[in-house]
């Protein structure tokens, strides 16, 4: 009785001969995370915080006819396979690939997808910051009717969480802001936004 019963706390345990393969397995490596929006290095979902606004322009007399602030439900991801960023705003998915930008800068780089135009702000347009952590979007979908011309534009701002080491302990700092607006374009649409 003693013997059955000591063979069945090693079996139990893993002994008398049995492979327990839990005890003593080691853990995954965690997967690699990108330490800075300057070099994306592998595949990427980003916190955000966004807010929109609905607007409509005669494109005839080139003046508003409406405007009205519009819910967001934003999420953007990063695919270094491709180097290309896929938003979801809305419920509404769109992906925009190197082969989609119409504009880069030292300042922004700017991507047409059909009648969207997705704009990711590297480092502002005043001052010569380029920011490591957070940085800014704007993406506008396009559609004419006539003469009028309605726009949903969404700005929202996108990062990674600041490194530990590199957070500031101390000290003071300073932040200035930025207005934008449509401006209008080909046809008198108003087709960007500008600092």
């Amino acid at each position: 009785m003693a013997c059955t019963t000591l063979a069945g706390l090693l079996a139990a345990c893993g002994g008398g001969g049995s492979s327990g393969g839990a005890i003593g397995s080691v853990p995954p490596p965690p997967a690699p995370t990108n330490s800075s929006l300057a070099d994306l290095r592998y595949d990427q979902s980003f916190a955000n915080d966004a807010a929109g606004v609905s607007a409509v322009w005669d494109m005839t007399t080139g003046t508003g006819v409406s405007s009205r602030p519009e819910p967001v439900s934003l999420a953007i991801a990063y695919d270094a396979d491709t180097n290309g960023y896929t938003i979801s705003a809305n419920d509404v998915v769109r992906t925009f690939l190197p082969s989609d930008i119409q504009t880069t800068s030292e300042n922004d780089t700017v991507y047409l997808v059909d009648d969207t135009r997705l704009t990711l702000i590297t480092k502002g347009y005043a001052g010569d910051l380029t920011t490591n952590y957070v940085r800014m979007g704007l993406l506008q979908d396009n559609r004419v009717e006539g003469s009028l011309q309605s726009a949903d534009l969404i700005s929202f701002t996108y990062g990674l969480p600041t490194n530990a080491v590199a957070t500031p302990r101390s000290g003071s700092a300073a932040y200035a802001t930025q207005a934008f607006r449509g401006v209008h374009g080909s046809r008198r649409r108003a087709e960007s936004l500008h600092g």
